[in-house]
């Protein structure tokens, strides 16, 4: 447990020190696909995402560890390969391969798929985000590793929104899951058809990826006052969201992420917190 800079206590149970390099919830997602992968006999495994993707960071992370062929199918027609994210999954082996934005929107699509099959033949594909059915069933599994009592709430970010079903599915009526959309989801694709309620709330702040002054003024003072870092695209916005909601005795999953800091950094937005720089920096993936 961790007091706010607001003095409100906060549970946080940290994905973000349970697997390898940051991984988070991504690891309990892919670990064990990757195994199936392997043992089906498929060349290697092909995702999608954009340019700072926590997904596709960590796919490249745990194929790379695993022995396992990956390759990401990149949203823009002339990214950054040198960005931090990218350039760690090329020296992690990832193939990259561009797409322009009109044909990423289509990415769920089944000639899009066949695209992507064609791309890598033999690739097992992986959607955005890990965004299917093993990815719930997955995490339903790891709601019986958290230590969340039943009537508790436990807060957790979303971007597709895989991981708050699947631990809704898992925790069944006994915790209340609380999906802390960072991205402007559609709220019911969020929610899903999950038998257990979701309650979405919009975590957003002023847009998916972006940051204020105030925001990382009370990140940096978290880091300094409680020694946990959230990363400021998904779980300290969520986190932030119970802090001004005046959540009172919530829980919230740290999933990991920490790499999206880099990109903060790279723009020179924490020269003015510098014990949060000192911590970004330290960071090793």
């Amino acid at each position: 447990m961790i007091t706010l800079p607001s003095g409100r206590a906060l549970t946080v149970h940290r994905l973000d020190r349970c697997y390898p390099v940051g991984c988070g919830n991504k690891g309990p997602k892919l670990i064990e696909r990757l195994h199936e992968y392997v043992r089906r006999g498929d060349r290697g495994v092909v995702t999608v995402g954009g340019a700072f993707s926590n997904h596709v960071h960590a796919l490249a992370a745990l194929g790379h560890r695993m022995g396992v062929p990956t390759a990401a199918i990149i949203r823009g027609t002339d990214p950054d390969f040198d960005n931090p994210t990218l350039a760690d999954a090329r020296r992690w082996g990832m193939r990259l391969i561009t797409v322009d934005r009109a044909s990423y929107a289509s990415r769920d699509s089944e000639p899009f798929r066949q695209w992507a099959a064609a791309q890598c033949p033999g690739f097992a594909l992986v959607p955005e985000g890990g965004n299917d059915a093993s990815s719930e069933a997955a995490c339903a599994a790891l709601a019986g590793q958290l230590a969340v009592p039943a009537g508790a709430a436990l807060v957790v970010a979303a971007g597709t929104g895989a991981t708050a079903r699947g631990l809704a599915r898992g925790f069944g009526s006994r915790v209340s899951v609380v999906a802390a959309d960072v991205v402007g989801s559609d709220a019911d694709g969020l929610v899903g058809s999950s038998p257990a309620a979701v309650r979405c709330v919009d975590a957003r702040l002023n847009g998916y990826g972006r940051v204020t002054p105030a925001f990382l003024a009370w990140l940096s003072d978290t880091w300094e006052q409680t020694g946990v870092l959230f990363d400021p695209l998904y779980n300290g916005k969520a986190a932030y969201w119970i802090e001004t909601a005046q959540c009172e005795g919530a829980h919230l999953l740290h999933t990991g992420g920490l790499q999206g800091w880099r990109g903060i950094a790279g723009r020179g937005q924490l020269a003015a917190y510098p014990l949060l720089q000192a911590a970004v920096s330290a960071l090793r993936f």
